[in-house]
């Protein structure tokens, strides 16, 4: 082999080393970025607010109808028209991939009972982190203790319902971008959701919320795509026929 073979070989196995490392490093940071998080969906305890308004507050995550949080509802706590609280906690690491991030969280609401139609989660009323004063019917207002930052984390929404509802297959998607996430935060998510009914019909069946999907998208202030996977992913909200009149 000539010298300028030799030569050229040598700089194309430098370039290939330097391009493999580059290629290791980013597919690691990436993975990272998404293990940076904890993310727990749930129902706000049906007691602790009124389904005219919606409210609620994370605080510990205590488990119980009358407590802070459930994962499951029960159609029997709820009327035609009532607004169901939804949270999500977002908790981050203390040692982060990087300072400041910013997070895409999917949320999918069916619009149509899984038995027989009439019942379904037809509209985002209204969706906000947790600040500020929480109206909790059990502790009284108070601020959510489930709320753990500096106050500067933002989130802005954009909702579609696909379908139409009291059919089978339809659903609410709602898709929030959480930004300003730093090392060991811990944010709530509040989704407030409308639950609608068709006249005449005696709904059965599971009215489902879903986290479909979570993943880091920024990571100061640079695009990044790392897949987040959540801690748990449904509430059930559950009709057993009895509910006639929705």
């Amino acid at each position: 082999m000539t010298i300028i073979k030799r030569a050229i070989y040598s700089l194309a196995a430098r370039y290939l080393y330097v391009l493999i490392a580059f290629s290791l490093a980013a597919t690691a940071s990436v993975l990272a970025a998404g293990g940076d998080f904890s993310l727990k969906f749930a129902g706000a305890a049906p007691k602790s607010y009124d389904h005219l308004t919606g409210g609620g507050a994370y605080d510990d995550g205590t488990v119980g109808k009358s407590a802070d949080i459930v994962q499951s509802l029960e159609g029997g706590d709820f009327a035609c028209g009532d607004v169901v609280t939804f949270f999500l906690l977002i908790q981050n690491s203390a040692s982060p991939s990087s300072a400041n991030q910013t997070i895409e969280v999917l949320l999918r609401f069916t619009g149509d009972s899984t038995g027989q139609s009439g019942v379904g989660q037809i509209e985002s009323v209204d969706v906000a982190l947790n600040y500020g004063i929480s109206q909790d019917l059990i502790e009284g207002p108070h601020w959510d203790t489930g709320m753990i930052d500096n106050t500067n984390s933002t989130v802005t929404t954009s909702t579609v319902f696909v379908g139409t509802p009291y059919t089978s297959g339809s659903y609410l998607d709602v898709t929030n971008r959480i930004t300003n996430l730093e090392a060991g935060e811990q944010v709530v998510l509040r989704v407030y959701v409308r639950l609608g009914c068709k006249p005449g019909t005696d709904p059965t069946g599971n009215l489902q919320a879903d986290l479909i999907n979570a993943r880091v998208v920024e990571e100061d202030g640079q695009p990044v795509n790392s897949t987040i996977c959540p801690n748990n992913r449904i509430v059930r909200l559950g009709f057993t026929g009895e509910h006639a009149g929705y």
